[in-house]
């Protein structure tokens, strides 16, 4: 019998605490000018597979990117800021939406980008 996760409030937990520095500075020596520091990724992603999934998928200033799964945000605000794109997340976190549009304010984008709660188990969005 599988055992069922509270997975919003996992990740809420997650995101209430802020990016870690630990994890940047360390991030920040293996990936040095790779490391999209200035949107704090959670995630093992670097600019280079960033920009190459921008020309993959030929993202441009027309695109809307949709970042499922956003957390705080950062490689869909990396695209959009790069891109002239617009982006919509979608987490499971009030916690991550709620930094992730904080982190668009911060850098800009606020106009460009819209953060909802939504649970991809249950295919929902608030």
């Amino acid at each position: 019998m599988s055992e069922q996760r509270d997975w919003e409030s996992i990740f809420t937990e997650v995101f209430s605490a802020p990016p870690s520095l630990i994890e940047a500075t360390i991030f920040s020596a293996v990936y040095g000018d790779e490391y999209p520091s200035e949107v704090e990724p959670y995630s093992f992603i670097t600019r280079s597979e960033l920009a190459t999934f921008v020309e993959q998928l030929n993202i441009d200033q027309e695109s809307l990117l949709l970042d499922m799964a956003c957390g705080r945000g950062g490689p869909g605000l990396w695209v959009a800021s790069q891109t002239g794109s617009s982006v919509v997340g979608v987490d499971i976190s009030p916690t991550a939406i709620a930094e992730a549009t904080e982190r668009a304010q911060r850098l800009g984008l606020a106009s460009r980008s819209r953060y909802v709660m939504g649970d991809l188990d249950r295919k929902s969005v608030v």
